[in-house]
């Protein structure tokens, strides 16, 4: 009976098409193991789409439609494409997709028109060579084949304005890709053998990844980074600091409430591999709050600690892991600890926080005194680190000769022409790579270099332990409270000079 109603369905689509002399006839999805012939009398049809049927074969008539602008095809088991499809001379967008390697027909290389094209999910393991007299193509997809890979004539292309190339087996990029001047989107996520940061290929600008490729492939003993940020958040005396020197040192230690923000290098074992945790404990005073939007990023792990002390547990953990949300993006992990789970008994709706934050929220308790659940939360840690963007990036020697001897010039402030200068001394030359390694260094917390907010960006590049111990000493201070908060120019030097 459904059958019999698709095909009914097909009959009155193109029946009303016929009628009305439309233009588009969408027949997606209706069950067809065949092109209707009925089809064939739709002359001033420009769009068809046929995609998600059965059909194995398109007819020879195909070519008749002349007027055809735009064929979709994608998730039909196709094996042939007739010859005469050539004869679409007006075709301009064609997308076959989900299909056997032989509907990837060399009649389609004589569509000179075609401006977009998608070769995807067919198991190919070349880029069929026909493709190379498409000189008019602006989009092409490819992805979801078994490509090796990337033939150098596809800079012939000068029209390519993207390309897609995730989910294949590419072994490396040909050079000749650089000289793509129109290339502004390319996918490569889902090839591993390329060794490119998942950060770097998820972003897809073409001039930023093959930056990042062809500097990595000609620096030379590229290596993985191995490092990433950790960031702690909570109401002031939740515990951050003591845990953070229960999770370094394995002891336990008291701390007065952190006036800011302590930075802490936490050196750990990820299964074979050596990684640093750069370990960022925020002064939990609520005066602090506003301030922390300057320094969450999103290459980074979150752990929101929770303590039943106040009686607050709900309202503190919608309020910290909205704070992360909103600042660090919804796809950060995120670990909400209840914390000093010996003195304080307290149960969160984890249902409830799942739900509005995200399903992938862990919940532990853990005690920094008594090391309850410490074992299980280094545990956690190192294996949502394992995940984060950025863990395994493969850094060129002159991108690690920055990041390491940037901190020894020992000054808090440099203009960002004062980076630049430092990086080209590295051989790191090209203006829009160190705009690239700004970014990179800025999102693991080495140092801030807002490159992307208008009014940030011409602050040069800042020490985060300096900026932030400004920036508390000025909420912190006695003058500036007694004085409402109002403040001169002067007023403002004598408090960080003081």
């Amino acid at each position: 009976m459904g059958r019999l109603s698709k095909s009914s369905d097909a009959e009155s689509k193109i029946s009303k098409c016929r009628d009305s002399g439309g233009t588009s006839l969408d027949l997606e999805s209706l069950g067809l193991q065949s092109v209707p012939e009925e089809v064939r009398q739709l002359r001033n049809l420009k769009r068809l789409d046929l995609s998600n049927n059965r059909i194995e074969d398109l007819p020879r008539w195909i070519g008749e439609l002349a007027n055809l602008d735009a064929l979709y095809l994608h998730g039909n088991p196709l094996r042939t494409i007739p010859a005469s499809i050539q004869q679409l001379s007006a075709l301009r967008i064609l997308i076959i997709a989900r299909a056997h390697a032989s509907a990837a027909s060399e009649s389609i290389g004589n569509l000179l028109g075609l401006r977009e094209l998608a070769l995807a999910d067919l198991g190919l393991r070349t880029v069929p060579e026909w493709v190379r007299r498409l000189r008019n193509i602006e989009t092409l997809y490819l992805f979801g084949n078994g490509l090796a890979s990337v033939p150098k004539w596809l800079s012939e292309l000068s029209t390519l304005t993207q390309l897609s190339l995730e989910n294949n087996q590419l072994r490396s990029l040909p050079a000749s890709l650089k000289e793509l001047g129109s290339l502004r989107f390319l996918s490569l996520e889902g090839n591993p053998l390329l060794s490119l940061p998942a950060e770097i290929a998820r972003a897809g600008d073409a001039r930023k990844i093959l930056r990042y490729y062809f500097r990595m492939a000609n620096g030379g003993a590229a290596q993985p980074l191995n490092e990433f940020k950790l960031i702690l958040v909570g109401r002031g005396g939740v515990g951050k600091t003591s845990l953070v020197h229960r999770l370094v040192n394995d002891r336990y230690k008291e701390f007065r409430r952190t006036p800011g923000i302590k930075i802490t290098k936490w050196p750990m074992r990820l299964g074979r591999d050596d990684v640093l945790a750069h370990v960022w404990d925020f002064g939990g005073q609520e005066i602090m709050h506003g301030t922390h939007r300057f320094f969450m990023t999103e290459r980074a792990l979150y752990l929101v600690l929770i303590s039943g002390r106040e009686g607050t547990e709900d309202y503190d953990a919608d309020y910290w892991l909205s704070l992360v949300r909103s600042f660090a993006g919804a796809d950060v992990p995120i670990i909400v600890l209840h914390h000093k789970t010996s003195d304080w008994s307290f149960e969160l709706n984890r249902e409830l926080l799942r739900k509005k934050y995200g399903r992938t929220l862990s919940f532990l308790e853990t005690d920094s005194e008594t090391a309850v659940g410490i074992s299980e939360l280094r545990e956690r840690i190192g294996r949502l680190a394992r995940s984060l963007p950025g863990l395994k990036s493969s850094w060129p020697m002159a991108w690690r000769r920055v990041k390491e001897q940037l901190p020894r010039k020992r000054k808090s402030w440099l203009t960002f022409d004062g980076f630049r200068t430092f990086c080209t001394q590295q051989n790191v030359t090209e203006r829009k790579e160190q705009d690239d390694l700004a970014e990179s260094l800025h999102d693991l917390g080495l140092m801030l270099s807002y490159r992307k907010d208008e009014g940030l960006r011409e602050f040069g590049v800042l020490n985060p332990q300096w900026v932030t111990n400004g920036i508390y000493r000025i909420l912190n201070s006695e003058k500036l409270r007694k004085a409402g908060g109002k403040f001169t120019v002067k007023a403002f030097g004598g408090i960080l000079l003081k």
